[in-house]
């Protein structure tokens, strides 16, 4: 992988554990009784993020040296990982569902401007521009009040599920699960595993050829009865 490239995917895997990273602190400071728990758990779910994002590469590298180590890394980076999906899942689904919640408002409040439009007070103050009576007054001030809270022109409480559910034949709180739960798998598929992805490769150990030994020849009776035959000739001829 190009040096520029792999910098360029390393800022996205930072960008998306960060992201990771707030979701686990929003959703576990919610799960405390007081201000001092909530910031214990979601202190502990940010070491958790950040452990998750490092022990699996940490493994990696300590497999082939030290096995127990390497073991012991992927089971952090385990534990962290199933810790940071639920609370991502958590995260993902309590953010819809409020979503969800608001735009239902605004769709009730849409619903209840209509039916006060076909009112005969409607009709009678010309449309809330000339209240004279009372009744009409109080009227207008209640469209007013209603009209007030209205703040967009949401057609559906949650338009992506709809759609899906429309296209599937799921019911759109099944869609809506889905959805959650596949945000929190991308979240956690990203920050998990991003950092072993674009990590370079360890270059194998050099093996050394093993030293040359001297072997000794094998002893052949018949050649030494030789050599010893030709030595005493020889001394022979000399002395002669």
């Amino acid at each position: 992988m190009h040096t520029a490239t792999r910098k360029l995917a390393a800022i996205a895997i930072l960008v998306a554990g960060s992201c990771t990273t707030a979701m686990n602190w929003r959703f576990s400071y919610q799960l405390g009784a007081s201000a001092a728990d909530s910031t214990i758990l979601a202190t502990f779910s940010v070491a958790l993020d950040v452990a998750k994002w490092l022990m699996l590469p940490f493994a990696t590298l300590a497999w082939r040296k030290h096995r127990p180590r390497a073991v012991a890394a992927f089971a952090i980076w385990f534990v962290a990982t199933v810790y940071s999906f639920t609370a991502a899942i958590g995260f993902a689904a309590l953010s819809r569902e409020t979503v969800a919640a608001e735009r239902e408002a605004q769709v009730d409040l849409q619903n209840t401007l209509q039916l006060m439009r076909q009112s005969p007070r409607w009709q009678s103050s010309a449309a809330c521009s000339d209240a004279t009576t009372m009744l009409s007054r109080e009227f207008c001030a209640h469209y007013a009040e209603v009209e007030a809270k209205l703040n967009g022109t949401a057609s559906d409480a949650d338009p992506q599920s709809v759609l899906f559910a429309r296209m599937s034949g799921f019911s759109p709180e099944t869609v809506r699960t889905a959805l959650s739960v596949f945000l929190a798998i991308a979240c956690e598929v990203i920050s998990a595993l991003g950092f072993l992805a674009i990590m370079i490769n360890s270059p194998a150990p050099a093996t050394k050829a093993p030293a040359k030994t001297w072997t000794p020849p094998k002893w052949d009776p018949a050649t030494a009865s030789n050599k010893k035959n030709g030595t005493a000739i020889q001394a022979v001829r000399t002395t002669t």
